[in-house]
């Protein structure tokens, strides 16, 4: 693990380079792609002007600009002087005596003695051949750093080890099982996860991130295990519980337990997995929660609560810690996303085939998906966006507008109403496709705009889609 997500450039999005240092001090442009200003948000990159960087990034850029100007002053001061030696060696040389060029090779010590206005005009001008050569700056001064790399090998030997070290522990947990008691097993099983977890916070504080970065790894997959172990053996009366419900309250507690662990080590490893398992875990306690449904309105509960409990996903970068400080938490949000989409798509699936017995099941579920996806979009805009957030936020937002534009063929599928089926899928896909268009035109940022699009093709596909069995019964007349 690294702290090189730590930075802001990665999410700069379109930057234009200044064409000079009047692009930097203009305020009726943008400051990252100079397009003239209507608003206080660019209507090409959809730079927010009215956020309170800005005021910084204008003194930032006032700055660059002077820089700059002062860059062009070195650079014609430079040659200004060397064009003015030029021109007093040639005026220092005699006229009839011998070419300009001899007169400018002889050193100041051995030049010939000139008389007349020649001799008072180079007696204050070095010839060009004793001018001392231009050096540039000393190398240590604008050499950056050298970052230390990580050899491939030692990173390679790493994952190995962890990796053999957790299929041994897989092995001794078998081995336990079989050879010891109740007590025994679950003492030594306990106590290497203990160990696990002091051992990489030891070699944090020593500055071996790597390797104690890998031992969190050794240690989170002992979590689970030992997990495992508990309802195996029974403690605590563990096998009494429903499965869905004890494993949903283990992620959850595990979370817990693991997020706590990175404020604490500043690991990374916790706080990825903390907040991987965090949504899956709320779903399952959903899902225990409501053993007496159906199997199949279990699942689709199970997936629309872990989408919905995915909205947490802004909460990683203001708990994750690391060596650095905060941390800008991409791989957790990036996960909790991919966890929230595919949910939402099997939400998506099953909305059609819960509850039989009631005729607005299928309606109802696929308007909580809708819901649900633009929840996601709304808290997905109040948050720092990445180009790969922005994507997984879109597709959630398209299974949402998906949703929506089949509500109106829900209830009539559920009825076999017909003639329902022939006037209500395309009215109200329609209308979801007229409405997000209207917010396409209206979008002001790269977020928005790239959401509204797919959001608006979903919409489109399943308007056209919807107008097929009208038209059909149409043209069969």
């Amino acid at each position: 693990m690294t702290d090189a997500d730590d930075s802001y450039a990665p999410y700069a999005g379109l930057v234009v380079f200044p064409r000079s240092p009047a692009d930097l001090t203009a305020t009726a442009t943008c400051p990252a792609c100079f397009t003239r200003l209507r608003s206080t948000i660019c209507i090409r990159c959809g730079l927010d002007l009215s956020h309170p960087a800005a005021i910084e990034l204008a003194a930032s850029s006032v700055d660059a600009a002077h820089l700059l100007d002062r860059r062009l002053e070195l650079i014609g001061r430079i040659r200004y002087d060397s064009a003015q030696d030029a021109k007093r060696a040639m005026t220092a040389a005699p006229a009839m005596a011998q070419p300009a060029a001899a007169a400018i090779s002889f050193p100041a010590s051995t030049a010939p003695a000139s008389t007349g206005p020649a001799s008072t005009t180079s007696a204050n001008a070095l010839p060009t051949s004793t001018l001392p050569a231009w050096r540039p700056p000393a190398s240590t001064a604008t050499t950056p750093q050298r970052v230390p790399r990580r050899s491939s090998v030692q990173v390679i030997v790493l994952i190995v080890g962890v990796a053999l070290l957790s299929i041994a522990a897989i092995f001794f947990l078998v081995y336990a099982f079989i050879a010891y008691g109740i007590l025994v097993r679950s003492a030594i099983i306990a106590a290497i996860t203990v160990t696990a977890f002091v051992v990489a916070s030891v070699l944090k504080r020593r500055k071996l991130r790597t390797t104690a970065e890998g031992i969190a790894v050794f240690a989170a997959v002992l979590v689970y295990l030992d997990a495992y172990a508990v309802r195996a053996n029974n403690l605590f009366d563990a096998q009494s519980s429903n499965v869905q419900l004890y494993w949903g309250l283990t992620l959850v507690i595990s979370s817990v337990v693991l997020l706590a662990w990175n404020r604490l080590s500043r690991l990374r490893v916790p706080s990825i997995v903390g907040f991987a398992v965090l949504a899956p875990g709320v779903g399952f306690v959903a899902g225990g929660l409501g053993h007496a449904l159906d199997g199949t309105t279990r699942a689709y509960l199970i997936a629309i609560v872990i989408a919905a409990a995915g909205l947490a996903n802004p909460l990683a970068p203001r708990w994750a810690r690391t060596a650095s400080g905060s941390s800008k938490a991409r791989a957790e949000r990036i996960l909790m996303l991919i966890t929230s989409a595919v949910a939402i798509l099997v939400a998506f699936s099953l909305a059609f085939v819960i509850e039989r017995q009631v005729d607005a099941a299928s309606t109802w579920a696929l308007l909580a998906v809708a819901g649900v996806a633009f929840a996601h979009v709304v808290v997905g805009s109040r948050a720092l966006a990445s180009p790969t957030t922005t994507v997984l936020i879109a597709i959630i937002a398209g299974i949402g507008a998906g949703a929506l534009a089949l509500t109106g063929a829900a209830l009539p599928l559920r009825v076999g109403d017909g003639l329902s089926l022939l006037i209500w899928p395309p009215l109200v896909a329609g209308t979801v496709a007229i409405l997000i268009e209207a917010l396409l035109r209206r979008a002001g940022s790269p977020y928005w705009l790239a959401i509204a699009r797919l959001a608006a093709m979903c919409a489109v596909v399943i308007a056209a889609l919807s107008i097929v069995p009208p038209l059909y019964v149409v043209l069969a007349n």
